[in-house]
């Protein structure tokens, strides 16, 4: 006959499945922190290792705001070509190291010339409500067409409380560009803006197959290579991304409304 004694025994001694659980549980919590911790690390070594002494100080706001969003893998590259944007878009492509045509992106500055803000600084002072600006950049490849149909019905139904007819949507000119980003013609990043405008991203650069895109880097000869989905979280409240292209744009030559 069994001594239930000894049973007790055994129940206290055996480890219960439970307990194994809890421990595992912990050891990997553990190791996702430690893993967490040399994954930051790493990144603010790759960040780091961007700067340069020789930078401009519209390069290095692009830097520092690279920096204080943690982006990993970010790319700077300098083209050294004079003639860049009079070149076609494959020879960008090759001179930037872009996967594609498709992968070479451009901020447009857009004024919302009826906003119920009559000023950037109305704007701020009532709050700043990213859905209803006076200014957008909208970011869009080189291979498409921004629709300002689209734009406008996307914005109007981001602002259901305002009167349709308080949107019409134009280009904005160099001195307002320079004063809303700071950056020269051709130089726009969409890191490092100077006012905290919100940005409308074409929802066809998520479509794109390994979706590693490229900007202007702050200087008209330096472009920004970054990963969209790590640059909308970096953007944060200010990202919102919608179907607002049409067709394709031409393959060679400057587009003017590229600021």
């Amino acid at each position: 006959q069994t001594n239930p004694t000894n049973e007790k025994k055994k129940k206290k001694n055996t480890p219960t499945h439970t307990s194994n659980t809890k421990g595992q549980r912990r050891k990997e919590e553990e190791e996702e922190c430690e893993m967490s911790v040399a994954s930051r690390i790493d990144r603010l070594e790759s960040l780091l290792a961007q700067y340069n002494d020789d930078d401009s100080a519209e390069l290095h706001r692009v830097k520092k705001a690279c920096f204080d969003a943690l982006l990993v893998g970010v790319r700077f590259v300098r083209v050294n070509d004079p003639n860049y944007y009079q070149r076609s878009l494959p020879e960008r492509r090759a001179l930037v190291g872009a996967i594609s045509t498709a992968h070479l992106c451009k901020s447009i500055l857009v004024h919302n010339d009826l906003c119920v803000y009559t000023s950037l600084e109305d704007w701020k002072q009532h709050g700043s409500d990213p859905k209803n600006s006076p200014f957008y950049s909208v970011l869009i490849q080189y291979t498409t067409r921004l629709s300002s149909g689209k734009l406008t019905r996307f914005l109007r139904r981001l602002n259901p409380e305002v009167s349709s007819k308080a949107f019409r949507l134009s280009v904005a000119n160099e001195e307002e560009a320079f004063r809303l980003g700071g950056f020269a013609h051709n130089a726009i990043s969409p890191l490092g803006m100077r006012e905290p405008i919100p940005f409308v991203i074409s929802a066809e650069m998520r479509a794109l197959d390994c979706p590693f895109v490229w900007f202007g880097g702050g200087e008209v000869d330096v472009k920004l290579g970054v990963e969209l989905e790590a640059l909308i979280e970096a953007l944060g409240e200010r990202a919102f991304v919608a179907d607002i292209t049409c067709g394709e744009q031409h393959q060679d030559g400057e587009d003017l409304n590229s600021l």
